[in-house]
């Protein structure tokens, strides 16, 4: 482990992951995909959320969603996932696309939209958009049902 592992936690599983990606990615990923799944900004799990959600996709891929609001807004946002170089990815971007929306805003991110701001996956890694996506509208509906508790 090095002194900036050390002194930052959130390199080493990026270490690890660049690792595991290799060269090969970066052919099959466009350059925005790229960007997002190396320098995951919102990766790591998030103390006290407001609301939590985790979906398994029929690849296998797990994502977890940590929300934090601040009058229904999605204030700060974080995830962790134990996928491909895609779902890094998809989840990275989708996490920057919702930060600062509110709650019905971010409901409506498709994975359409997903898909364009990542500039495109390879065909065998599209359900990974719709994995981000199903992912956070469960963590929307999660934060829906807690405020709806007494």
């Amino acid at each position: 482990m090095t002194t900036q592992e050390i002194i930052d936690p959130c390199l080493r599983p990026l270490s690890e992951y660049e690792r595991r990606v290799g060269e090969n990615a970066t052919t099959r990923l466009s350059k925005k995909a790229i960007e997002s799944a190396r320098y995951p900004r919102h990766w790591g799990e998030m103390a006290d959320p407001d609301c939590v959600a985790q979906h398994r996709g029929s690849c296998g891929d797990i994502i977890t969603y940590y929300l934090r609001l601040q009058d229904e807004r999605i204030r700060q946002i974080r995830f962790t996932t134990t996928g491909c170089d895609a779902t890094y990815a998809a989840a990275n971007m989708l996490a920057a696309m919702v930060r600062g929306l509110s709650l019905q805003e971010a409901e409506k991110v498709s994975p359409e939209d997903l898909l364009e701001a990542l500039e495109g996956l390879p065909p065998k890694h599209i359900h990974c958009a719709t994995l981000s996506v199903v992912t956070l509208q469960q963590a929307i509906q999660a934060c829906r049902q807690k405020k709806a508790q007494p």
